[in-house]
């Protein structure tokens, strides 16, 4: 109750969190749609489920000096449980399959275990919830320790203080002096071997949740991923790299580096990932041969609706019939299943209804307003968090914004409590962070 007596009570607080809206305003598109679905109880029913898209803005934004204060706590927090969460998940892909059923059937915690004899071509066990949106999760929390582990590097690199603007010569050289002295008894300090058993930590949980996120075969997380690697890849690059590479060597030089660097990362190092881990190539093997069987039309010979590439193939062409039909408001969210079934039989194929893309269910289900209130927040958070003093900040909500971004046009997370509550509660925790006073990307780069 004091929060929201505080909420009500700043008018600057309401007017300086625009961010906040987009999610009330999306929830209130979906139900605009209300209005002109036939089937109201249904659509009643699907708006409720999406009742998180208000209740989790409302309550980051009654609650902003709290979590300003505990900002890094929280990222710790979800850092933390997310680590030990890939950390029994990698466990238990090490043990055999037999005992990995045994012990998921006694716990009543655990999502239950089902041996299969082709289980890694559909992804590996996932025992606290749905194989997808864990790695979804995984995804969002490797760049967040990102951000933790670059932040101190810097704040480590800036323990070395300069001299103080307008000081002379003599006054400086004195400064530096002293800095040295300083410096030193850092080195030997418990203080700075801290803060170095820190970041290898840290390295540590990235290389466990990439190596949890790489065996899950969740692909569409993996592409989203490696394309906001690219983020990370050149904004550590211009940082920690280029300024001083650039006075040691040419321009042409420099850039032939970082355009190495990304082939290195993005085409080579996935290509090896594939070829050495059999998780990997099991999973995108599958994915192929799928494809395959549905181009030449044998796909008809196996059990194909469990083919997890075909379902999104058909989702897509599907979803694309609809907004033909209905191109400004859509079908109603009340009516989107009923629609969808009513394409999937038209196939034959006996498919369940699938939604692949969060783009599309948005425009099938409610129309242009609900695709450009989404766009928008997208778009205009793109621009807040490229604009934010704090040059590691931005690279954690830019790249966070793409992951999601490249995600939303292989899956629709957000029709599902637990995908909608991941991008919302880390959505809503990076806004709060935001600084008013921007600036941008260039005068952001240390000199």
């Amino acid at each position: 109750m004091v929060s929201i007596g505080s909420f009500f009570q700043d008018r600057k607080l309401v007017l300086t969190n625009r961010l906040f809206i987009f999610p009330i305003a999306l929830f209130f598109s979906l139900a605009i749609s209300l209005f002109y679905t036939n089937d109201f109880i249904k659509g009643v029913a699907v708006l409720w489920s999406q009742i998180e898209f208000i209740a989790i803005p409302f309550i980051f934004l009654i609650n902003q000096s709290i979590i300003k204060e505990k900002f890094q706590d929280y990222i710790q927090l979800l850092i933390g449980a997310t680590t030990i969460a890939a950390f029994i998940t990698f466990i238990f892909f090490l043990l055999p399959a037999e005992m990995t059923q045994n012990i998921a059937a006694s716990v009543p915690l655990l999502k239950e275990y089902i041996v299969h004899e082709k289980a890694l071509a559909f992804g590996v066990y996932s025992p606290f919830t749905e194989r997808l949106q864990f790695s979804y999760l995984i995804g969002v929390v490797v760049f967040l320790q990102l951000w933790v582990v670059f932040k101190k590097l810097v704040s480590i690199d800036k323990c070395s203080l300069r001299p103080p603007p307008g000081e002379g010569k003599d006054s400086a050289n004195l400064y530096i002096n002293k800095e040295k002295g300083i410096a030193s008894f850092f080195r030997s300090s418990k203080v700075l071997k801290t803060l170095g058993g820190q970041k290898i930590t840290g390295l540590l949980k990235i290389i466990l949740l990439f190596i949890t996120l790489v065996i899950l075969g969740a692909r569409g997380a993996q592409l989203s991923f490696l394309g906001a690697s690219i983020i990370w890849i050149i904004g550590g690059y211009f940082y920690l790299i280029h300024p001083k590479l650039s006075k040691k060597v040419n321009t042409f030089f420099a850039y032939t580096l970082l355009v190495s660097g990304l082939v290195v990362c993005l085409i080579i190092a996935p290509f090896f990932v594939y070829q050495k881990i059999p998780a990997v190539k099991v999973r995108y093997d599958q994915m192929s041969w799928e494809i395959g069987t549905f181009q030449d039309g044998t796909f008809g010979n196996y059990a194909y609706t469990h083919f997890t590439s075909i379902r999104r193939l058909l989702s897509w062409k599907n979803s694309w019939a609809i907004i033909q039909e209905n191109p400004i408001l859509g079908v109603g969210i009340g009516d989107y299943q009923a629609a969808m079934e009513k394409e999937y039989t038209k196939d034959d194929l006996g498919f369940p209804v699938n939604t692949q893309s969060q783009f599309l269910y948005y425009w099938t289900a409610s129309g242009l307003l609900s695709l450009f209130i989404f766009l928008s927040c997208l778009g205009y958070s793109f621009l807040v968090f490229f604009r934010q003093k704090s040059y590691w900040f931005k690279l954690l909500g830019v790249s966070f914004l793409v992951f999601y971004s490249l995600l939303f046009l292989f899956d629709a997370p957000l029709n599902f409590q637990v995908g909608a509550m991941t991008f919302l509660t880390v959505y809503c925790l990076l806004i709060s962070k935001v600084d008013q006073q921007s600036t941008n990307l260039i005068n952001s780069l240390p000199s």
